[in-house]
This record gives structure tokens, sequence and C-alpha cells, in this order.
């Protein structure tokens, strides 16, 4: 294993330990949840990498993790994907900058919320 599944696996069992869940995750869906964790951090590590000032988006239409399956990744679900966006949140290593919806006009009604890394306050 290398370090930066570590620190994808340290940052999940920190959401997880900070999460008040009724029921804990089946082995499938802590799949899952892993998986939605290092992709996050692994889309806001290419855009610091990139540029510090870079911003990350997260699409949070439902519809974009369900629709045309050829066409995505099947590990990614729109439960885990937002459960690992809001843990991210708060442990403070992710805000939000600023908050948009598409409409009609402009390609498709889903919502988009821009992230910017703390990366500063990953260990």
């Amino acid at each position: 294993m290398n370090s930066f599944e570590e620190l994808c696996l340290k940052v999940s069992h920190n959401i997880d330990a900070k999460e008040q869940r009724i029921r804990s995750r089946t082995e499938q869906e802590q799949a899952r949840f892993n998986y939605a964790v290092s992709y996050l951090l692994i889309d806001l590590w290419k855009k610091h990498f990139a540029h510090k000032d870079y911003h990350s988006s997260i699409q949070k239409n439902k519809n974009y993790y369900s629709a045309l399956q050829i066409y995505r990744d099947p590990n990614l679900t729109y439960r885990m994907v937002i459960q690992a966006f809001d843990g991210l949140q708060k442990l403070s290593l992710i805000q939000i900058t600023k908050e948009a919806i598409m409409t009609v006009h402009t390609l498709s009604n889903g919502r988009i919320v821009k992230t910017e890394s703390g990366a500063t306050r990953i260990d």
C-alpha cells in the first residue's frame, strides 16, 4: 500500500469517526465510500498541483451518477460521493467557495459546487 492510499484510508476513518450513523455501512458501501474519498482527494490534489488557486467542482445532480452506465464510473454513487464531500467539509479539509446552479439554458439542471482545498490541513 502506498502512502496516498494510506492517507485516503486515514481520512475515511476520520470521517467515519466524526459521523453520527445509526447503522454501519456494508462492505460494498464502505468500498465505494473509500473510493469516493480517494476520488475527491485525487481531484483536489491534481487541481492544487496544477495551480494552488485552482478550484475543484463536484456534481451534486443524482442523475449524473446513474445515467448512461457505459460512460460513468461504477464505483461512484451519489450517496457515497455526497457523504464523502460532507465528511471532508466537517473535517475542515475543504470549504465551499462558490455555489452555482446550472439552468436549462446553460447545459443541464444539475447543481455544481466549487470547492477549494485546505491542503495545509491534510497531514
